[in-house]
């Protein structure tokens, strides 16, 4: 991890992001979203989130120079993003963006997994963009990116996505339920752990391999 670590500091160096941040920040955090939210442990997944940007972002990297440095693998990802967010597809309509989606999942389900923690850093980062472009890509991630955390079996992630389309689309409605929905759970938490703890009991008594997770609704949810 180191070497690509390394590398992909390299490609950015003197880069910023649009909050004057290092721009090397935002694949590490998407390398680190990917390890601890998304469960990921594959060498090359984390190695391509790493470097997922570097072609796009500079001219002097290629995918040829990924490959010698790395591996086959890692440039196979590294392209997947890029033909979905990158230079190959900057100056396309949208709907053929949103194609290359579609077809990066059947093909291979790690590059949507790299362009989904990738959108997740984002969403985190987007009050420093303009207001039209924030609305944009609020929307965007409701309409293409949380069906893909939802069929990827990502609950936490399709939540925490909604929440933050939610706030930038609508604050003013999202500021209006967090309070009472924290206030519902408050009220309710002892209820539900006591059904909790019976059902456990039973399904200890009987033997049943179960996980149960107390799951409340969130802002979207109710929104």
């Amino acid at each position: 991890m180191k070497r690509s670590f390394d590398y992909m500091e390299y490609a950015h160096r003197g880069i910023n992001r649009a909050s004057g941040v290092p721009y090397y920040t935002h694949p590490l955090k998407v390398a680190i979203s990917l390890i601890n939210q998304f469960g990921i442990r594959d060498e090359n997944v984390i190695a391509g989130s790493l470097l997922h940007d570097t072609v796009e972002d500079n001219d002097l990297i290629t995918l040829e120079d990924i490959e010698k440095r790395f591996n086959k693998d890692v440039a196979h990802l590294v392209d997947g993003v890029t033909k979905i967010k990158g230079k190959r597809t900057r100056n396309l309509e949208k709907t053929a963006t949103y194609g290359k989606l579609f077809m990066a999942m059947v093909q291979d389900p790690r590059v949507i997994l790299i362009k989904l923690a990738d959108r997740y850093d984002n969403m985190r980062t987007l009050s420093h963009l303009p207001k039209e472009k924030i609305e944009r890509i609020g929307n965007e991630t409701l309409n293409f990116y949380v069906p893909f955390a939802q069929r990827l079996g990502l609950a936490g992630i399709k939540r925490d996505l909604e929440n933050l389309s939610l706030y930038y689309i609508d604050k003013e409605a999202f500021e209006a339920i967090r309070p009472k929905l924290e206030q519902k759970q408050a009220d309710f938490i002892s209820y539900i752990e006591y059904f909790h703890d019976r059902i456990e009991l039973m399904l200890n008594q009987h033997n049943i391999d179960h996980f149960i997770n107390i799951a409340h609704k969130h802002e979207y949810e109710i929104y």
